[in-house]
C-alpha cells in the first residue's frame, strides 16, 4: 500500500507541476493582454490629439492583440482545468482503492465508484 500511495504522488506530482506550468503562462499571456489593452487607450488618445488619420489602424492593432492574448489565455485555463481534473480523479481512484481494502465487505459493496464518462479507466480497474 505504501508504494501504491508513493506511486499516486508522484503521478500527481508530475500533473501538479504541469499545472503550475501552464498557470505560469496564463498569467503572462493575462498580463500581456492587459498590457495591449492599455496600448489600445494610449494609442487612441494619440490618435485623438494628432487628429491624423493616418494612425488609425494602431489602437485597432493593439486591441486584436490584446484580444488573441486573451482567447490565447483562456484556451490555457481550459487545459489547466482539464488536467487539475484528472488529479482530482486520480486521488479519489486512488482512495478508492484503498478503501475497498480496509471497509468491512457489506459497506464495499454497497458502494461502486463513480466513473465519469470522459475519463479512460486503466486495465484492472472497475
Amino acid at each position: 500500500m505504501i508504494k501504491a500511495r508513493q506511486a499516486a504522488i508522484f503521478e500527481q506530482l508530475d500533473k501538479l507541476t504541469s499545472r503550475a506550468r501552464l498557470l505560469q503562462r496564463c498569467m503572462v499571456t493575462f498580463y500581456l493582454s492587459l498590457g495591449a489593452f492599455v496600448a489600445t487607450s494610449v494609442a487612441i488618445g494619440m490618435v485623438a490629439i494628432s487628429s491624423s488619420l493616418r494612425y488609425t489602424l494602431v489602437p485597432v492593432a493593439f486591441g486584436l492583440v490584446g484580444a488573441l492574448f486573451l482567447f490565447y489565455g483562456s484556451m490555457l485555463l481550459i487545459f489547466e482545468a482539464r488536467l487539475a481534473l484528472s488529479t482530482i480523479h486520480a486521488e479519489m481512484d486512488f482512495v478508492w482503492r484503498v478503501s475497498r481494502k480496509i471497509a468491512p465487505a457489506e459497506i464495499v459493496e454497497g458502494h461502486k465508484p463513480h466513473f465519469v464518462h470522459f475519463r479512460r479507466r486503466e486495465k484492472g480497474r472497475e
